[in-house]
């Protein structure tokens, strides 16, 4: 019963995570993935023809949105959620 009861959790937090990133606008998942590749704010702005204030917008409804405080946080929520992928090295 107990085992029951963990995997009904842990299916209920898996589906919490998706509502929330389904709330992520196409332009806030595009900020992510560049945030994820290393990024500065500057650096993202300049690729997506936008301002820093746009990318620093963008950022506090990403950090709300996935309930997490800061980039780092961010960046590790990504890749457990699948949100983010390690890139290849090249050589």
């Amino acid at each position: 019963m107990g085992l029951e009861k963990d995997e009904a959790l842990k299916m209920e937090a898996e589906e919490s995570e998706k509502a929330k990133i389904a709330t992520l606008t196409a332009r806030e998942r595009e900020v992510l993935e560049l945030v994820c590749e290393g990024m500065k704010p500057r650096q993202i702005g300049d690729r997506l023809f936008i301002s820093d204030i746009t990318i620093r917008h963008h950022l506090s409804s990403i950090y709300r949105k996935l309930d997490v405080s800061d980039r780092l946080e961010l960046i590790i929520y990504a890749y457990r959620h699948g949100l983010a992928k390690p890139r290849n090295k090249q050589t």
